[in-house]
Order: structure tokens, then sequence, then C-alpha cells
């Protein structure tokens, strides 16, 4: 689409997820080679991924979180790839079930991490509220994945703006695992907005999903503005 580039908008990095498999630095290539603009950063954030990467205090927990971002964004930088920052956030009001655990949080940024000290044990309303307050947009990720196990995976639909109704899951499943078509069924049905991700872990899975935004969406806060005001095109298959 001319004036417009590919976004990844769901991508974890080795050291701060740890799930991650690929070092952020290499990371914005591999997705440059595949045609994409730019990356949203979403690594995974919890109490349990502060352990993981050795978080001696709050505040040291965050700057250990923040490093797999500014890593891709310097490698960024450097071949003309925009890297924003984002995560994807666990609430323990939801854990340790799995269902509806996974938010995907954008327009947050380390000084609201800071600032919001153990925002994942926010219940659900709290965190919404205060994402309307600072302009965030919350979109729950692969919601239907856990349908096989849970009766009901679903977020509560007005506690949420969007959801990742393709999700191309390079990892833990594969695609068909993930009930895409239900999340879009949910979708949908409530009017949500909706987004597309790749869920990157591993070298291969690079590209295989995201959402074509215009030239102009330079920053995470012309992305979340974006994001209000339309409803971007999905990347649902590497020809897309």
């Amino acid at each position: 689409m001319e004036n417009y580039y590919k976004l990844e908008m769901h991508l974890h990095t080795a050291g701060a997820s740890n799930c991650g498999r690929v070092a952020a630095s290499i990371i914005p290539k591999l997705y440059k080679d595949v045609g994409f603009g730019g990356i949203v950063v979403t690594n995974h954030f919890s109490k349990h991924h502060l352990k993981f990467i050795g978080a001696k205090s709050w505040e040291d927990g965050v700057n250990r979180y923040v490093k797999g971002y500014e890593a891709a964004k310097r490698a960024g930088e450097s071949i003309g790839l925009r890297v924003f920052f984002g995560l994807e956030l666990h609430l323990k009001e939801y854990l340790p079930h799995g269902a509806v655990t996974d938010l995907l949080v954008y327009g947050i940024t380390k000084q609201d991490l800071l600032e919001h000290r153990f925002i994942f044990n926010y219940t659900h309303k709290q965190l919404f509220e205060l994402a309307e307050k600072k302009g965030w947009l919350i979109y729950q990720a692969h919601p239907a994945r856990a349908m096989d196990i849970f009766s009901n995976s679903f977020a509560p639909p007005h506690l949420i703006h969007g959801v990742e109704v393709y999700n191309a899951s390079g990892f833990w499943y594969e695609s068909d695992a993930n009930n895409n078509h239900k999340a879009l069924e949910f979708a949908n049905k409530h009017k949500l907005k909706q987004i597309a991700g790749s869920d990157f872990h591993n070298v291969g899975c690079e590209g295989s999903a995201g959402i074509y935004v215009p030239n102009s969406v330079d920053s995470i806060e012309s992305l979340v503005a974006y994001l209000k005001a339309e409803q971007p095109r999905l990347i649902t298959n590497v020809k897309d």
C-alpha cells in the first residue's frame, strides 16, 4: 500500500521475556528483510517476569525490563526501522489459570511503569480506568487460545478497547490452536477494534502478521492516535 508501511504489533525479545529466543539487537533486521517498516516490542510484564530478569527493586525491574526495547530501538535506528514500546501485561486477577491474562497495552511508557508500582496487581477495572485517563489502548491478546481449556477466556468487552483477532503464534502454538476465527467473532459482536500480530519469539515467524499504518506514524503517540481514529488493514498472511 502506497504511503503505508507494515507494523508488527506483538513481539518478544530474549532476556526480557522468558519465552523470547532472539536477541533484541537482531530482530529489526529480520523485520526489515521481510518488508516491514516497524515493530512494537511487547515483552511480558508480571511479577513472574520481573523475577525472571532478576529485579532487585521495582525501579531496577523496570530498568531491566525496558532494555530489550532500548536495544531493539538502537538497532532499528541504525537501519531505518521504527521501533515502538508496548507491553503484554499479565494481571494477577486472572492468574494462575491462564484465561484472560494477556493484555497488550499501547501508549504506556517507562515513566508510567515507574509511577504505577505493581501495576499487574491492579484489577482489570482499575487498569482500564487508568488507561482511559492516560490515553492508553488495551487489546486482548489471542483471546480464544484458551477456549479448549476454559469455558470463557474472553475479557469483559467493556474493559478493553480491542482484540488481537489474528495471532500467528510462532512459539508454543500452531496458529489454528489460537481459534482466531472465534477472536474475530468476539470482536465483531462487541464492536471492538482489531489488530493482528506475529507473536514473535523465534526466527522464522517474523512478519507473519501485523497491520498497515500511514508513514506519518512515527511514534507510539501517533500510533495510538491512528488506532483510535481508524481501523487498520490487517496483515494475516505473508502475501497481504
